[in-house]
């Protein structure tokens, strides 16, 4: 299977992603259709099953739109049957060793970087895909996220590990973990937020971040960052909810201003 997100990690191209909270994969297809590279499918807090997941996968299957998880811990029971599945990535959630980053790889690679389990016909195409052993290593995107203040103490060495391809920095649990729980704008968060970019980019590691608008997107770019999550299916549905519901009621009051009384 084509791997689109690897591809631009490889090339150093950008990368725009979107956050998928809820089962239905009908949001997974309208993310695909309308040319987002990845998506960012939380195992991790939200209730999506087995089979949840895999009519996500499906719901990308043929575009270029790449299916990373995020499991619901540093496990490899976690990773094995995903990745078997046939996603294009797994994101590691509260990576606070490198202890722990090694792990991760020891789960997701194959030999000689680590100790995946062979199997899972739906990622080598049921066995059209002979080389997928082989090659899985180079195909399968492994992300681990930097949202502790334990990484930071042994971010060089993190840094340094073969077998992960992105950095994702999660900006509201380094927070939490700083003592600073969702001031995610206080500047002690923004100076570690900034290390690490700067270690990542220093030591060839592709990095990712959320952003909330374009002003955002500029500043981490010139920074060094080129993977992106931009928001969530819930985010989404909220705002397009409450932005309907504010300006039909501004309708109403205007409506009823201009009424001729009878």
């Amino acid at each position: 299977m084509q791997n689109n997100l690897m591809q631009k990690i490889r090339s150093g191209d950008t990368a725009l992603g979107l956050w998928i909270n809820s089962t239905d994969p009908l949001i997974a297809e309208i993310y695909a259709t309308f040319g987002c590279d990845w998506i960012f499918i939380d195992t991790e807090h939200e209730p999506i099953g087995r089979r949840d997941l895999m009519g996500l996968l499906l719901a990308c299957k043929g575009t270029e739109c790449t299916p990373c998880v995020r499991v619901p811990g540093n496990q490899p029971e976690f990773m094995k049957w995903i990745l078997d599945l046939g996603a294009g990535g797994i994101i590691v959630p509260q990576i606070r060793s490198a202890r722990e980053a090694a792990a991760a790889v020891d789960s997701v690679r194959y030999h000689p970087l680590g100790r995946r389990g062979l199997g899972g016909l739906r990622a080598h195409e049921y066995g059209k895909d002979s080389d997928y052993v082989h090659t899985a290593n180079d195909r399968v995107v492994l992300m681990v996220q930097a949202e502790d203040v334990g990484f930071l103490e042994d971010m060089d060495e993190i840094m340094a590990m073969d077998g992960i391809d992105v950095i994702f920095i999660g900006q509201a649990d380094l927070s939490h973990s700083m003592g600073l729980p969702g001031d995610m704008a206080h500047p002690d968060v923004q100076a570690a937020v900034d290390k690490i970019i700067s270690c990542a980019t220093s030591a060839g590691k592709t990095t990712a971040i959320i952003v909330r608008n374009q002003e955002e997107v500029r500043r981490r770019v010139e920074q060094g960052v080129s993977v992106f999550m931009l928001g969530s299916d819930y985010r989404f549905i909220r705002d397009g909810v409450q932005s309907s519901l504010e300006w039909a009621r501004a309708g109403l009051v205007s409506a009823a201003k201009t009424r001729p009384k009878t």
